[in-house]
């Protein structure tokens, strides 16, 4: 089992391939007033990405290969479901509109000043600076396009 940065306990499985499923989410029984009181990572502690320039560093000149990094925190979907619950922020989407947004814009939050601090610690030594996000399946978009737009969207083009 593994806490994620965000509170999330997740397990590792490799029936059928290699992946985490969630565990917990601790957020499940969630509000907008919630999101305020909830230990969020504190991205601006010198000690969140301690150790990190040094071994990027290291990495980058004996390595023939490209580095590529994410900062922990590149996507919004995903982070937002390990933290609610797939279930629950598919209904918020719909239910509780407020809430899926705020959520994302928290996450926004985070994730720009987190990116800040980890890219002037480590930018100079990687390659490549990876962001994304899964809302779809193989078959379609988990959620009407009107709704990726106006509540992913948002936060994903900043």
């Amino acid at each position: 089992m593994e806490v994620s940065r965000v509170g999330a306990r997740n397990e590792s499985h490799s029936a059928g391939g290699s992946y985490w499923g969630i565990l917990r989410s601790p957020l499940a029984e969630a509000t907008v007033d919630d999101l305020d009181r909830y230990p969020w990572p504190d991205v601006g502690d010198p000690g969140f990405y301690a150790g990190l320039r040094e071994d990027a560093q290291v990495l980058s000149e004996n390595s023939d290969y490209a580095i590529e990094a994410n900062g922990g925190f590149y996507s919004f979907w995903e982070l937002g479901f390990a933290l609610s619950g797939f279930e629950k922020l598919l209904l918020d989407l719909v239910l509780d509109e407020e809430f899926a947004i705020a959520l994302m814009e928290k996450l926004l939050e985070i994730k720009l000043k987190g990116t800040k601090l980890f890219l002037n610690a480590i930018g100079k030594f990687i390659n490549v600076y990876r962001v994304g996000d899964d809302p779809a399946t193989q078959n379609g978009m988990l959620m009407p396009p009107k709704t990726y737009r106006k509540i992913l969207v948002s936060v994903q083009v900043v």
